[in-house]
């Protein structure tokens, strides 16, 4: 009986330290495998997050070449832009210089002829300063004047200028919008724009006079004469009516210093 329970003993013993082994090796084992897989998982990650790094910075560089484009567009385009008002204004600024040029031309053919075949000049005459010389630094103050002016505003004035007058009836014109600041709408009367709560007394102050009503038939007639697009002014924008004024004045100066010239 004694010898089996000690072989038991002994049996259960190598038994528990057999399993005790196995353990440790498991244990062993299982930690080689967590370093391994720690160091599989870093190399993994530093790859894929240097892939995403360049993927990003081919991402960043695509982005910046489409702005470098869209930058080198819009710049292209203003420079077109600014070269074509460039080239309008030169043109417009060239047949401004020429056709006033071309009327000095003409008004100087007389005095510059007497001038060379005249031969009784004093000397105090000939120092004072010559027409021509006047008239140079009269068209110079002239384009001066007129360089305020944007193209576009010149180009409208001349459209407007060099536009036929076509002769129509009154009917034909459109009503004048309405003003903000009246309570009715408006109409055209003897050039005149009126409210039409204002039209029954027009009408019996008209009516008491046979002399106005004659008048009136002649308003009529010479209101024909102009174009609607002259009527339509009144509704420009405060810095066109300005500028508009503005040129009115120097085209007219421009014009009696021409008229003045041609009769001397």
């Amino acid at each position: 009986m004694k010898r089996h329970s000690a072989q038991r003993d002994s049996t259960a013993n190598q038994v528990q330290s057999m399993l005790e082994q196995a353990i440790d090796e498991l244990q062993f084992l299982k930690k080689q495998e967590e370093r391994a897989m720690e160091s599989q998982v870093r190399l993994i990650r530093e790859s894929y997050a240097l892939r995403l790094e360049v993927l990003q910075q081919r991402y960043l560089n695509t982005v910046a070449e489409i702005e470098d484009e869209m930058y080198t567009s819009i710049q292209k385009r203003q420079e077109e832009c600014d070269a074509n008002v460039l080239a309008a204004a030169k043109k417009l600024q060239d047949q401004t210089q020429r056709a006033v040029l071309k009327d000095l031309a003409v008004m100087n053919n007389e005095p510059i002829k007497e001038q060379h075949d005249s031969s009784s000049f004093s000397t105090s005459s000939s120092s004072a300063i010559s027409p021509v010389s006047q008239q140079r630094a009269k068209l110079h103050a002239l384009e001066e004047k007129l360089a305020f002016f944007s193209p576009e505003s010149l180009h409208r004035v001349k459209h407007e200028l060099a536009a036929p007058i076509h002769i129509g009836d009154c009917g034909e014109w459109r009503s004048s919008p309405l003003s903000p600041l009246r309570e009715g709408p408006s109409y055209w009367k003897n050039g005149i724009s009126l409210e039409a709560r204002d039209r029954e007394d027009s009408s019996n102050a008209d009516g008491s006079s046979k002399s106005e009503h004659a008048d009136e038939l002649s308003a009529s007639k010479t209101r024909r004469k102009f174009p609607a697009s002259l009527i339509s002014r009144r509704f420009l924008r405060p810095e066109e009516e300005e500028e508009l004024r503005h040129l009115r004045t120097s085209i007219g100066l421009a014009k009696d210093w021409m008229a003045k010239n041609n009769h001397t």
